[in-house]
């Protein structure tokens, strides 16, 4: 397993089976405000790109030119390093910080549910679209050196990428939304 979800996994494991974490951080008002900021400003990144992502890239496979979709697929795996993991560590840092008033990882429903939801998105990502988007890039890579048109492998890969990306996206989204509803889901 990749180690950048290690941390995040550990904590929710963590905070299943043993008191709720991150409820002893005491944090200023003012400080409060600006990790409540990063957090959002995390959120619009985040979500910003992996939807604008999803639409060059549909853009450009309508065009069947294997120079154009090969530019867009090496612009979303730039996109993603640019925006989507920056926006990954501001809405995972500075939320775990915040979480003091509704008790820390465990103490909220709608915080673990979130939680759980946004890592199952990266899990995603991490295993399924990042390997489906190098594919792309050699396909597509392959065909504008050759001169040819696109193999319907990379159509059947990009079908994929397009349904695991829909649900790699609708996951934050449900998240997003507890996160400003806050509905008790249990306990």
């Amino acid at each position: 397993m990749n180690r950048l979800w290690t941390v995040p996994i550990a904590l929710l494991l963590t905070a299943t089976i043993t008191e709720p974490a991150f409820a002893f951080v005491d944090i200023a008002p003012r400080t409060r405000q600006l990790l409540v900021f990063l957090h959002v400003f995390g959120a619009v990144l985040f979500l910003g790109n992996v939807i604008v992502t999803a639409m060059w890239m549909t853009i450009a496979k309508r065009t069947r030119d294997a120079n154009t979709i090969d530019f867009a697929c090496k612009a979303v795996i730039r996109a993603d390093w640019m925006f989507t993991l920056p926006g990954v560590i501001l809405i995972l840092i500075p939320g775990l910080l915040i979480l003091e008033p509704f008790g820390g990882l465990g103490g909220a429903s709608w915080v673990d549910m979130s939680l759980a939801l946004f890592l199952v998105s990266g899990i995603i990502w991490g295993a399924v679209l990042v390997p489906l988007q190098k594919r792309m890039v050699e396909l597509t890579r392959e065909a504008r050196e050759l001169h040819i048109a696109l193999s319907d492998r990379f159509y059947v890969i990009h079908r994929r990428w397009t349904m695991w990306g829909g649900i790699a996206t609708l996951l934050p989204l449900i998240a997003l939304y507890l996160m400003v509803v806050k509905p008790r889901l249990w306990g």
